[in-house]
């Protein structure tokens, strides 16, 4: 007896032998997300956030799902988010279609590095054949109200153990600088780490 079933992903029941084979579905994938490089921005201003999505999928796909935008201290989703906004898109998709959403948001009163992640189809309402592109992080991150130290100038606050304080550092280009750290540490270590154009990391 043939298999009309549908589903995914392929499987063998063995008591009938029945062979299900994958069903033609219709996949979204996250493009793009905005912003695209490290942007210096005040407490409480406004920004836009640009993504999107694409399905890769072999079939057109008529429902409708929602993505959601989250602003985030680190590359990745936790319950200490901020939920930007959510954007719902109707219409359906077809296969090698592709729609792009903008946001309106404002960022956050504490100061720090942020980055944008937006999530296609979050509320799961659409069955998909894959959910690891469904996630993106933009490429750049949001410099929100950080202290900036010129040349010649300085900058003092307090760093948590294993946390990062951020400063904004301005210079001409081309000229030699040496920057100095005087640190009071009861134990471990404090170090001072820079990088052009994006916040830098211990790797």
């Amino acid at each position: 007896m043939p298999n009309v079933g549908t589903g995914y992903p392929v499987f063998v029941a063995l008591g009938a032998y029945e062979r299900q084979h994958n069903t033609p579905m219709g996949d979204l994938a996250m493009v793009s997300v905005s912003p695209a490089t490290t942007t210096a921005l005040a407490a409480g201003q406004t920004f836009i956030v640009e993504w999107t999505v694409a399905n890769v999928g072999a079939e057109d796909l008529n429902e409708s799902w929602t993505d959601t935008v989250y602003l985030s201290k680190d590359r990745n989703i936790s319950s200490d988010d901020i939920v930007l906004g959510t954007g719902v898109h109707d219409g359906g998709l077809a296969t090698t279609g592709r729609y792009t959403a903008t946001l309106t948001a404002a960022t956050p009163s504490t100061p720090g590095v942020y980055y944008v992640i937006v999530r296609t189809n979050s509320g799961n309402s659409l069955t998909e054949p894959a959910l690891s592109n469904n996630l993106m992080v933009g490429a750049g991150a949001l410099a929100v109200g950080l202290p900036v130290l010129r040349v010649g100038g300085s900058v003092s606050g307090t760093v948590a153990q294993n946390q990062w304080s951020y400063v904004q550092f301005e210079a001409t280009p081309g000229n030699t600088v040496v920057l100095s750290l005087d640190a009071a540490v009861t134990n471990g270590a404090t170090g001072v780490y820079i990088r052009y154009g994006t916040p830098p990391t211990l790797t």
